[in-house]
């Protein structure tokens, strides 16, 4: 598995995993409001974090996370801009991102 691959995954395993908390934390409040789950999987998220860290190293895992949080997982529109060329995150996809910002190619 190339480095490209391993971020893409780790990407939408982060994504898949905030969507089904999610679905915990809806069903639980139909059964009273003040029900919530907060951190179901910080600790595999964040051991599975430190191991994209480590093989993809920081400059990768700031994009990521720019890509995750402050684009929403690419669903926030956010301009950027690399070598002089003008991007924008709801006119790429995760792998076009991830080969424009961190250089991954497959």
């Amino acid at each position: 598995m190339d480095k490209l691959q391993i971020a893409y995954e780790y990407v939408n395993y982060c994504y898949t995993q905030e969507t089904y908390e999610q679905n915990v934390c809806k069903a639980l409040q139909m059964l009273s409001p003040d029900n919530y789950v907060m951190g179901l999987s910080d600790t595999l998220r964040k051991g599975y974090r430190e191991l994209a860290l480590q093989v993809l190293g920081d400059e990768t895992m700031d994009w990521i996370e720019y890509w995750q949080y402050e684009c929403d997982y690419g669903k926030e529109s956010m301009d950027f801009q690399i070598n002089n060329t003008d991007y924008n995150t709801q006119n790429l996809n995760l792998y076009q991102y991830l080969e424009i910002t961190c250089g991954l190619k497959s």
